[in-house]
């Protein structure tokens, strides 16, 4: 909060950025989750991959491995998917705040402040020209 000179607190507008931020944090969250589980999964199929391979244990139950592989290949695909999907939901949003739709949107979400600020502005300059008429 800043004073203007009448002693009157004024609030801070927010920026066009703060309010991109604001639109866009939920879905940015969910794209870095989702890229945190598809990491996880390619290290988790990495660690098991490399345990799985000996031809001994294909030899043995090769119904098992096939049906491992295919889980294997499940899980990163379902998570790859993922990830496109919240990247894809972020780039809609950042495309849209660029458009004249979301300028619009961010000015309207900005005006009610600047309103107000305007207003405090004109308070302040009455309140000058009284001190200076006296």
């Amino acid at each position: 909060m800043a004073k203007g000179a009448g002693g009157v607190e004024t609030a801070a507008i927010p920026s066009a950025r703060s309010i991109h931020e604001a639109v866009t944090a939920e879905v940015a969250r969910a794209r870095g989750l989702a890229r945190g589980r598809y990491l996880a999964i390619q290290e988790r199929v990495a660690g098991v991959r490399g345990r799985r391979n000996g031809l001994d244990r294909w030899i043995r139950n090769p119904g098992r491995m096939i049906w491992a592989k295919h889980t294997e290949l499940n899980a990163l695909a379902r998570a790859r998917a993922e990830l496109a999907r919240a990247e894809s939901q972020l780039a809609v949003r950042r495309t849209w705040l660029r458009s004249p739709e979301g300028q619009a949107y961010v000015a309207a979400q900005q005006h009610p402040y600047k309103l107000a600020a305007e207003e405090i502005r004109r308070a302040d300059r009455t309140l000058e020209r009284k001190d200076q008429a006296r």
